[in-house]
C-alpha cells in the first residue's frame, strides 16, 4: 500500500508554498507532487516560484550558513586571503562536517577548508582532486598530528595547554580522522 502524503498548496501573488504534513518526503517527491497536482488541475505553474517548507531542510540551511560563517572566520584568522568560494567543490554532511574549496585570487592560491563538529583546518587545494579525496587527506593528516602530539606528550615537550588538554586533542583528532575516513570510503554517500 502506498503512503499518503498530505500537501497543502497556498497561492499568493504567483508564489506557491507547500506545507508537508505527517511525513518527510524528499524535495524531489514534493516537487513532483506539485507538478502532478498542477497537471490534474490544468494550471500552469512556474516551479521556480515554489517554496517547500520542510523543517529538516530549513535546519540544514541554517547549519550550512553557520558553517559558511565559521569557514570565513577561519580563513580570516589564518590569513588565507580567501575571496572566492568554489561552490562546485562543496561537500557536507550536517551536522558533522562542511568541506569548502576557497580561492585567494590575488595570490593565485586555493585551499580546502573543513569546518563542523571537528577541528577546523585547511590544506592546499592541489593535494586532493575531489572533496572525497580531500576528506581522506584530512583523515591521514589528523592521524599524523595526533601521533606527533602524543610523541611530544610522552617526551614531556608540551607545546600548548595541559597534558589533559593534549590527551583530549589527541582523542578528538583520532576520532574525527576515523569518521572522515569512513565517510570518504562509503560509496553510497558519494553517488
Amino acid at each position: 500500500m502506498a503512503e499518503l502524503y498530505h500537501l497543502r498548496l497556498v497561492c499568493t501573488n504567483d508564489f506557491y508554498q507547500i506545507s508537508i504534513e505527517n511525513s518527510r518526503p524528499s524535495i524531489e517527491y514534493a516537487t513532483c507532487s506539485i507538478i502532478k497536482w498542477c497537471f490534474y488541475m490544468s494550471q500552469d505553474i512556474n516551479v521556480q516560484n515554489v517554496h517547500i517548507h520542510d523543517p529538516q531542510v530549513d535546519e540544514n540551511k541554517k547549519w550550512l550558513l553557520e558553517e559558511k560563517a565559521n569557514m570565513m572566520k577561519y580563513c580570516r584568522n589564518k590569513e588565507l586571503g580567501a575571496d572566492r568560494l568554489l561552490d562546485q567543490h562543496y561537500a557536507g554532511l550536517a551536522p558533522y562536517f562542511a568541506l569548502w574549496a576557497v580561492e585567494n585570487r590575488k595570490e593565485h592560491k586555493k585551499y580546502w577548508v573543513i569546518t563542523g563538529d571537528l577541528p577546523h583546518d585547511h590544506i592546499p587545494f592541489e593535494v586532493a582532486d575531489s572533496p572525497r579525496n580531500a576528506l581522506k587527506y584530512f583523515s591521514m593528516a589528523w592521524q599524523l598530528k595526533a601521533e606527533k602530539i602524543q610523541e611530544k606528550l610522552d617526551s614531556k615537550e608540551l607545546v600548548l595547554g595541559t597534558p589533559e588538554q593534549q590527551k583530549d586533542m589527541i582523542a578528538l583528532l583520532q576520532d574525527r580522522a576515523v569518521n572522515l575516513y569512513e565517510i570518504s570510503t562509503n560509496d553510497q554517500l558519494w553517488q
